[in-house]
């Protein structure tokens, strides 16, 4: 059994995209035709070393000066040896002199302030630029510490009405087992939340759309409205890490394999018991599928998939049906399910570690919202898995004979027989 739900975004955001910030140039200052007491030439004059005049590049030993003159005196200031002034001993320094004259440039250097004192030697150096490298390293950690968590808190905060803005009770770092430190935990949630960013974009103009909007929907309107969601999956799927891993076969299979049953933990999400209708959040219209759609299907097979949906839209909590990060971790879960049409060992391994580790997450997360009760919410997910493999098992025949094929999308084709 599948259930209806948006359509397709053919264009899908990007991501990873940096946008590179280049600095403006400083300009040189215009040394022509300046009124001396004006603010220009006063701001001219901060930006200018204090014993050559040429551009500074900001405070060195007690002094704003340019990087050649910092370097000079760091060079000089020192040194045992003393210079020669090879001229009058009272040399004018200036961007092009300075390099004639030693003697006279370390004493305009000391003249304008410069401090030996604040020389640091070779092992004082190297304990500084470690001190600020390590103190860079933790400040991005704090940031990331704090995106992460605080996007996770957004992600735990219930669906609804009632739905706040401030962090749970228990935060993320009460999370704590040998599956990963906190940090790495909100760090996943946040590729989960990524990944599935793009569920509930806004409907395109298309056949699928066109399809939502029909007050009476045919079989083959049912399967364009899931073919929407089938291409969103298959987008989301691109954006895991843990997807990527794979080989393009073992990608193929895992797809072809669990994509019915992400449709159908979907439609749970979408799914109003009350009023027997899925609805969409891609459409400000106010559009509908009622669950009277399966009265179209195969006679010999709609009532029995109608019954098998409704008992696993009841088997989950009304609190976990409300919650997009809990149904995303149960799809996921389903889609990095062990299948016997993974047939590659390195594949089998890597889709078995990752559904061990998308259970830990979800597992962890409900931990987290509801803390001792948490192992009862999980008990149900091997049942509803169980569940999930007979519906995906008996549905491929739901269409047959009932859909005109020019109408409905191929995608969906593949996976439901037609005719």
């Amino acid at each position: 059994m599948s259930t209806p739900d948006d359509p397709v975004i053919h264009s899908p955001p990007s991501l990873g995209i940096l946008s590179l910030i280049v600095p403006a140039a400083c300009a040189s200052p215009d040394v022509g035709g300046i009124d001396p007491n004006s603010d220009g030439e006063a701001r001219r004059r901060q930006k200018t070393c204090r014993v050559c005049g040429d551009h500074a590049t900001g405070y060195n030993f007690n002094v704003i000066t340019c990087e050649s003159c910092k370097a000079f005196f760091r060079r000089n200031a020192l040194r045992p040896k003393e210079f020669k002034c090879p001229y009058s001993e009272d040399c004018e320094i200036n961007a092009v002199s300075r390099r004639f004259c030693q003697k006279c440039r370390l004493r305009k250097c000391f003249a304008v302030g410069m401090k030996k004192e604040w020389i640091l030697n070779e092992e004082q150096l190297r304990r500084r630029k470690n001190s600020r490298l390590n103190n860079m390293a933790n400040q991005q950690r704090q940031k990331q510490v704090h995106y992460y968590q605080y996007g996770c808190y957004t992600l735990m905060s219930p669906a609804g009405p009632g739905t706040s803005d401030s962090p749970p009770s228990r935060p993320l770092g009460l999370m704590t087992s040998n599956q990963g430190s906190p940090d790495a935990v909100s760090y996943r949630y946040f590729f989960i939340q990524e990944a599935f960013k793009g569920m509930n974009d806004p409907m395109e103009q298309g056949r699928q759309k066109a399809s939502f909007l029909k007050n009476e929907k045919s079989p083959a309107d049912i399967m364009n409205i899931m073919d929407v969601t089938m291409r969103r999956f298959v987008k989301m799927a691109k954006k895991l890490p843990a997807f990527n891993d794979l080989s393009q076969d073992g990608k193929f299979a895992l797809l072809k394999g669990g994509m019915i049953e992400m449709l159908t933990v979907r439609g749970v999400r979408r799914f109003d018991i009350n009023s027997g209708v899925w609805t969409t959040p891609t459409l400000k219209e106010s559009c509908e599928v009622s669950i009277n759609m399966f009265d179209q299907l195969n006679a010999d097979l709609r009532n029995e998939q109608k019954m098998r949906f409704l008992q696993f839209f009841k088997i989950f909590h009304e609190d976990i049906r409300s919650n997009d990060l809990v149904i995303s971790m149960i799809m996921l879960i389903v889609l990095f399910s062990p299948r016997d049409c993974i047939t590659d060992p390195q594949d089998r391994r890597i889709i078995a570690r990752h559904h061990e580790q998308f259970c830990a997450l979800l597992n962890r997360y409900l931990e987290s919202l509801y803390g001792d009760d948490a192992h009862k919410l999980n008990e149900q997910l091997p049942t509803a898995l169980r569940m999930l493999r007979e519906i995906s098992a008996s549905c491929g025949l739901l269409f047959l004979g009932t859909v005109n094929t020019s109408e409905a999308e191929p995608l969906p084709r593949e996976f439901f027989k037609v005719e």
